[in-house]
């Protein structure tokens, strides 16, 4: 997958229809951010070969930093990470 493409698929999992370039490349930075989270923490999540879990565990993050004034993550999103930061949601 391009980075493109991921980002339009996590600005539309998170509700953004939005062709903006400005919109998408604020959905792209916090997006990157939050795979950069996943992997700090031991986890393998790289663009090029993102599994269905790992997109939709990005996806949730990104919304969570988009929506919250405070830099925290819900905690459905630290679950989700917390299985791929332990080697897990590597089955598409």
């Amino acid at each position: 997958m391009t980075t493109d493409e991921f980002v339009k698929k996590v600005a539309g999992n998170i509700g953004i229809i939005s062709d903006d370039p400005d919109v998408l490349a604020q959905v792209g930075i916090r997006a990157l951010g939050v795979i950069g989270y996943i992997n700090g923490g031991g986890g393998n999540v790289t663009i090029e070969t993102i599994t269905d879990y790992e997109l939709l565990c990005v996806s949730l993050g990104t919304a969570d930093i988009l929506v919250q004034k405070l830099p925290q993550y819900s905690p459905g999103f630290m679950a989700m990470a917390m299985q791929l930061q332990l080697g897990g949601g590597k089955n598409g």
